[in-house]
């Protein structure tokens, strides 16, 4: 009895399996240039939307942190040279402002900057991520 119920449960379970047939099928071809027309589409709807392989002007630049860092520390240099009586400070994204900076030295990595304060105490340090500084400012 057992022996009879286990074939007719495959016999039955075989005859699923061939019954789920794909309803629709596509090949890759046809899938990516069905892909490919509505990302055009798309594409033609919304101008400023573009492939990064396409030359179209970009409002985007990208900079690693290290050459970022350098040019800050340049222009630093710049100013100390130019405007030795001026105070050099620099503004933070937070809208913080350190003034007083005597010196700027820049982590090999370049994420990070340390700036040597000079205040009433003496020399202090600040330690800033690259990202957060804004510009340079002098008074």
């Amino acid at each position: 009895m057992m022996k009879s119920f286990f074939i007719a449960l495959v016999t039955m379970s075989s005859s699923l399996v061939i019954a789920q047939q794909p309803t629709h099928s596509v090949s890759q071809t046809q899938y990516f240039q069905q892909k490919e027309t509505a990302i055009q589409e798309a594409l033609a709807a919304k101008p400023h939307l573009r492939m990064p392989d396409q030359k179209q002007p970009s409002d985007v630049m990208i900079i690693s942190p290290e050459m970022r860092a350098k040019d800050f520390a340049k222009a630093f240099d710049y100013l100390k040279t130019k405007a030795p009586a001026t105070k050099i400070g620099i503004k933070l994204l937070d809208k913080s402002t350190i003034s007083d900076i005597v010196k700027i030295d820049v982590m090999p990595g370049g994420t990070l900057m340390i700036f040597t304060v000079s205040t009433v105490k003496g020399l202090k340090y600040q330690v800033v991520k690259t990202e957060h500084v804004d510009s340079i400012v002098h008074t």
